[in-house]
């Protein structure tokens, strides 16, 4: 589970804070699934890409990252 994804959700996090959570998580992360997810969650907050930021969210927080 993707817990900028979690908390975007319950709207508990703003678009702004997720994009820069989201940049600090793609610094850290080692793991290669993790990297891909946190990097189309990442263009999709930036291009405004609803379409694809639902997908990322659905892939977030069923653990399919």
């Amino acid at each position: 589970m993707c817990m900028v994804c979690i908390d975007l959700i319950k709207q508990s996090m703003t678009i702004i804070e997720a994009e820069r959570n989201v940049g600090e998580l793609l610094w850290t992360t080692k793991d290669n699934t993790e990297f891909r997810h946190y990097m189309k969650l990442s263009r999709s907050i930036k291009n405004f890409d609803l379409k694809e930021l639902d997908e990322a969210l659905e892939e977030g927080i069923n653990g399919n990252q």
